[in-house]
């Protein structure tokens, strides 16, 4: 068993290397917890755990440009770069998924593709004649490709505009075009972007180091994931011999009259002593980088309480004084 512990202080990040040499079906567990003093911060318990399965894909996911991997700022993510003479020597799987920088090929790939910042005289895509971007006038919130983007830090500095063919879809534009054109072909991923995402400094550039990880992920979503599903989701066997490691330790599966079994809880899924799901508990809303929504709490209304109290008292004095002006005038005026 390989075992290493860490200490992680607020506001501090932490790249974790682990000498592990994991085989298919060795599973890696990585443990969570707080300090005793701020135990009861932590409400939550059950995502204090997270099992990682090796990715049994084997694809590829290329990023096609002249520059070089310092410049880009790639080095931690999961992209092979290549140059554009050695593109057109790779020898093609329909597996795999490419990124062209600053340039395309004379036809569009039989791959999942990503063109940022094409040249003018591609043949795969034409521009509108209005070049730059004033501001954004629509984005398709519910599209993948903008998933957790703060529009009021992402300001894409788009060069020019796309003009849309039928099968393109506009998730960014301004008034004078699209700057962000998606969809789908022959099966096939396709997206073409007037403005840049390099280098990658998720620091620095914060929302644009997001965009480029959504832009992974939309390309080829088993780059970022570990092969792990989330808890309560449903798997169908066909077969027995199935156990399940927890917290709780190894337990016999019993599958249900469908065939199905329902995990509740974070652990791994063996299959003849042999890991095939990694189970997880994750909390979407964790990730969620947008502003969040204002939150009352009870001071405010107890100062609004008082405020009531304060405002009765006023104007009940306010209605003595008026009687008693109005008994003075009639009394004492009128004589």
């Amino acid at each position: 068993v390989y075992k290493k512990n860490f200490i992680l202080y607020p506001e501090e990040t932490m790249e974790i290397s682990i000498n592990a040499n994991l085989n298919l079906y060795s599973p890696l567990k990585i443990s969570f917890s707080i300090g005793e003093k701020d135990q009861k911060l932590d409400s939550i318990l059950e995502d204090n755990t997270l099992w990682i399965q090796k990715n049994k894909n084997q694809s590829k996911l290329y990023l096609v440009s002249d520059l070089d991997s310092q410049t880009l700022g790639i080095n931690n993510l999961p992209l092979n770069l290549i140059s554009s003479s050695s593109y057109e020597n790779l020898e093609f799987s329909n597996e795999n998924s490419f990124i062209f920088h600053l340039l395309t090929p004379e036809a569009l790939p039989e791959n999942n593709s990503i063109f940022i910042l094409p040249p003018k005289n591609s043949k795969i895509i034409k521009f509108e004649e209005s070049f730059g971007l004033k501001h954004l006038t629509f984005w398709d919130e519910n599209h993948p490709l903008l998933s957790y983007i703060n529009f009021n830090t992402f300001k894409p500095q788009a060069k020019f505009h796309f003009k849309k063919d039928y099968w393109h879809n506009s998730i960014l534009q301004s008034a004078d075009g699209s700057v962000l054109l998606a969809g789908t072909k022959n099966k096939n991923r396709y997206a073409f972007m007037a403005f840049d995402v390099f280098p990658y400094q998720p620091k620095k550039r914060k929302s644009n180091g997001i965009f480029l990880l959504n832009l992974i992920n939309w390309l080829n979503p088993d780059k970022l994931n570990t092969n792990y599903n989330e808890t309560y989701s449903n798997f169908n066997f066909t077969k027995n011999n199935l156990e399940f490691l927890s917290e709780k330790g190894l337990e016999e599966i019993t599958l249900n009259s469908l065939n199905l079994f329902t995990p509740k809880e974070p652990g791994i899924i063996y299959q003849s002593k042999k890991a095939i799901n990694a189970i997880n508990f994750l909390e979407p809303s964790e990730s969620n980088l947008k502003e969040k929504d204002s939150i009352l709490i009870n001071i405010k209304a107890k100062k609004v309480k008082k405020e009531k109290k304060t405002n009765s008292f006023v104007y009940i004095l306010s209605l003595i004084l008026l009687i008693l002006l109005l008994f003075h005038y009639f009394l004492v005026c009128r004589k």
